[in-house]
């Protein structure tokens, strides 16, 4: 970055193990810390909004910031009018911030939301910041295929951060439990839409069995009667429903479209 005393901020989320669900910080928003930290000649605030005992928010402390603000929010709150009204009390040029969160709605749509309540321009999947020069920054965008697209955008404007960034750096212990977090008092707006949903915890989806391009009728028909002699299936003829019943369900087993 060609360009000294620009002020960043990151918003970060609190994460969640995807096996333990133990508190944990968020991978993408991590992402985001470590690509300001690799920023020269900057300052940067990291900030949460939510609850500021949320062991989580220490992981971030480890990463070697110092201190952490949270704007406190009730559980069932709407958090972005409160980020707005912060955002705005401070001089901030660039925000950076995950794609998606890693709990609650998880819906990506912060970013866009907020860049909409400010007024600012967002880059989604930025993978680096490589300068800024006279209030334009030069960012590459990650896309599918590990392709990169070198994009510019004038500031402020908020950089979401993707999976193309790079890995952020261990923890440190002590950094993490000597850190401070500052709390910021704020009034919390009620999610209105969030109370009237009914949550509840997402199901493996059934594995999707191989799709048979035919043609014809006869063609379709084969493909649903006969296997592939590569997959060890077999042709059963004149069986008895029951005797047909169980091979068809041990071949759904076997696909994993259920359990045994």
């Amino acid at each position: 970055m060609k360009r000294d005393n620009y002020r960043l901020m990151a918003l970060v989320s609190a994460g969640q193990h995807h096996v333990s669900r133990r508190p944990k910080r968020a991978e993408q928003d991590a992402k985001a810390v470590e690509m300001a930290l690799g920023i020269p000649d900057s300052s940067l605030r990291v900030v949460h909004g939510g609850d500021p005992y949320n062991p989580a928010l220490r992981d971030y402390l480890g990463m070697g910031i110092s201190r952490l603000y949270v704007v406190s929010q009730c559980e069932k709150a709407d958090v972005l009018p409160a980020l707005v009204d912060h955002i705005e009390s401070q001089e901030v040029d660039i925000i950076l911030m995950g794609a998606r969160a890693e709990v609650g709605e998880s819906s990506g749509m912060s970013g866009y939301m907020l860049a909409e309540q400010l007024g600012w321009s967002i880059v989604p999947n930025v993978a680096e910041i490589v300068s800024v020069t006279a209030g334009i920054a030069e960012v590459l965008q990650g896309l599918p295929g590990g392709q990169r697209s070198r994009l510019k955008v004038s500031l402020p404007f908020i950089a979401s951060v993707g999976d193309a960034a790079a890995t952020p750096r261990q923890v440190a212990f002590l950094l993490a439990r000597d850190g401070v977090i500052e709390v910021i008092e704020a009034v919390s707006t009620l999610d209105e839409a969030l109370e009237s949903w009914d949550i509840i915890n997402a199901k493996k989806r059934p594995k999707r069995l191989k799709v048979v391009k035919a043609k014809t009728a006869m063609e379709r028909l084969k493909a649903a009667t006969v296997a592939s002699d590569t997959k060890g299936g077999k042709v059963l003829t004149n069986v008895p429903p029951d005797v047909a019943a169980r091979e068809i369900l041990t071949l759904l087993q076997q696909e994993g479209v259920f359990k045994k």
